[in-house]
């Protein structure tokens, strides 16, 4: 049976996740700070990207323009903390709930932020 991977982990010395499953268990000899463990959400978006908590996603929602938010596990599911611009309140939409109908992408992740990079690849 193909082991997926189920779990990532943020290198802040490679910049870079590296992906492991309870088969392999937590990776030995990652160098430097890391971040914390996150677990992918069994969902994918628009461009068929897995989707793992600390995701940066980014759909619209009709009555609802919504920029870019994180993916977070609360209350025993995932999804976003989503601001309703009429009222101002913060809502927690499931992240099902905003696959199945508003096609979100992943642009970017809670160590890896969305950026325009400069001639050394930092983010500006």
């Amino acid at each position: 049976m193909k082991s997926h991977k189920n779990f990532r982990v943020y290198s802040f010395l490679d910049k870079s996740f590296i992906y492991f499953d309870l088969d392999t268990g937590y990776p030995e000899g990652v160098a430097g700070g890391v971040g914390e463990v996150q677990q992918n959400t069994g969902l994918k978006d628009a461009n068929k990207t897995p989707i793992f908590e600390g995701d940066i996603i980014d759909f619209t929602a009709r009555y609802k323009i919504h920029g870019p938010t994180e993916v977070i596990y609360y209350g025993g599911s995932y999804g976003c903390n989503i601001i309703n611009e009429s009222s101002g309140s913060k809502e927690f939409w499931l992240l099902n709930h905003i696959v199945q109908q508003y096609y979100p992408k992943v642009i970017g992740n809670i160590n890896q932020l969305p950026c325009k990079p400069d001639h050394n690849n930092e983010c500006l």
